[in-house]
């Protein structure tokens, strides 16, 4: 069983353990570490470090702003905290020798020259590393049922004035069944969740979004995107089939798809390629392990993507183009994925696109988008049976149920005590653009 962080401490601390292996280990005493990873050079935080428990299997991610929080049993007071990061030189600290629990952590940063790593002059090189890397999905990828359980955050935004509209949370458990599975298969149980007050308005447009950007339900929707696990069942070619525009194979069957080296940098010692990448309006930078190909992360960069207008009902064109837009739009994808035992899981995504048609907010009676900001960050992964809690079917939320409908009864003090929310608050903006009438406390209550 591997198991990423240690959901089942934060869950007897906020009094929601749901099984009695859970119980057991609860009864564990349980220390903790908070601090902070920054570049030894110039004492930027490093954001999305993995610090943890390796041979445990267990660990946080830190925060945009380096800062983590890591609960672990006092038991394991002899092991050796681990911390890493792409580019950086790993850190290993005894557990022992921690004598705060207020830590400020530095990583050196580790630069490959591209000529120190054999690397072929063929100019198509490049592109015969990726597909290397595609046929070792099977090899590093789990194929066989696994449960995570994850924060999720969505934020919705204006595309005229960039006010945020909307705000949702959750804790999740997500049952997938690997790689070679159809998406389909995944079911979700919302454990925990929260929203603010919708104050967009919105145009009515059922069949229109759907057509355009997707399921109404985002946090399956976020799961499309990730082009490892969703590979063998894209089609961007043929529209029947199309899970996600961000599709790998392009890149390999496009002819005017571009692939190329873009430097080294390093994990534990061990070189990293970055391979740039443009097709089709696409930018975007691939990770790929120099020893066994696996992808550590893909970062499609923000770019404009041609839309496909023929989804989109006349009366909501504007001389036959989108409302305050050309034809096309701003998007973005990160996916980061945590080798542990020689396989590599889902780690953290980070998705940004164009969510509803709403009335302008500065422009009265004209016609325009709201952005969407949809964040999944995964606490722990199982993948032993026995272990898991399985979702159910009648514990599920249903694929096209819109999050922003569902009714759920606001748990404050397990909100107050997450481990994941205290080290991912929200921007000042955010807070300000929401809470003009009432704190989003209150919002959270009624809602």
């Amino acid at each position: 069983m591997i198991k990423i962080n240690v959901p089942w401490f934060l869950r007897a601390l906020c009094g929601v353990l749901a099984i009695s292996a859970f119980d057991q280990l609860a009864a564990q005493a349980v220390s903790q570490i908070t601090g902070t990873v920054v570049n030894a050079h110039n004492g930027e935080p490093i954001g999305y470090a993995h610090v943890g428990l390796p041979l445990r299997g267990i660990g946080v991610i830190t925060n945009e702003k380096g800062a983590f929080k890591f609960y672990f049993p006092s038991d394991f007071a002899t092991d050796t905290l681990t911390i890493r990061h792409l580019g950086f030189s790993s850190r290993y600290i005894p557990l022992e020798q921690i004598r705060t629990v207020n830590l400020r952590i530095s990583l050196v940063p580790e630069t490959y020259q591209t000529e120190e790593v054999v690397v072929r002059a063929d100019p198509d090189w490049p592109k015969h590393l990726l597909k290397k890397a595609i046929d070792h999905f099977k090899d590093n990828y789990p194929s066989s049922m696994l449960q995570m359980n994850a924060f999720y955050r969505e934020k919705t935004q204006n595309s005229d004035d960039n006010r945020f509209t909307r705000l949702m949370e959750a804790m999740v458990d997500i049952q997938d069944y690997g790689i070679a599975a159809h998406p389909d298969r995944i079911r979700i149980r919302l454990n925990e969740f929260r929203k603010s007050t919708d104050f967009a308005d919105y145009i009515s447009e059922r069949g229109t979004k759907r057509k355009l950007f997707g399921r109404q339900n985002q946090l399956y929707d976020i799961l499309l995107q990730d082009p490892v696990r969703n590979y063998s069942h894209n089609d961007i070619v043929n529209s029947a089939y199309t899970l996600s525009i961000y599709w790998l194979k392009v890149l390999l069957t496009e002819p005017t798809a571009r692939v190329e080296m873009r430097g080294v940098t390093s994990v534990d010692g061990i070189p990293v390629y970055r391979l740039g990448f443009s097709c089709k309006g696409q930018d975007g930078i691939l990770y790929v392990n120099s020893t066994d190909f696996g992808i550590f992360r893909i970062e499609y960069f923000k770019q404009k993507f041609p839309l496909q207008l023929g989804a989109l009902k006349d009366d909501l064109l504007v001389d036959g183009r989108l409302p305050m837009f050309t034809d096309s739009s701003q998007l973005m994808l990160q996916v980061d994925y945590q080798r542990i035992k020689n396989r590599y899981y889902l780690s953290f995504i980070e998705w940004t696109h164009l969510d509803k048609i709403k009335f302008s907010s500065i422009r009265k009676g004209e016609k325009t988008f709201s952005y969407n900001t949809s964040l999944l960050m995964v606490n722990s992964i199982t993948t032993d049976r026995k272990q898991m809690e399985k979702v159910r079917l009648g514990k599920m939320v249903h694929q096209d149920r819109d999050l922003n409908g569902i009714q759920k009864k606001y748990n404050k003090d397990f909100w107050k005590d997450y481990n994941v929310l205290l080290t991912t608050p929200l921007e000042e903006k955010i807070l300000e653009d929401l809470e003009f009438e009432r704190s989003l406390e209150e919002q959270f209550e009624r809602n």
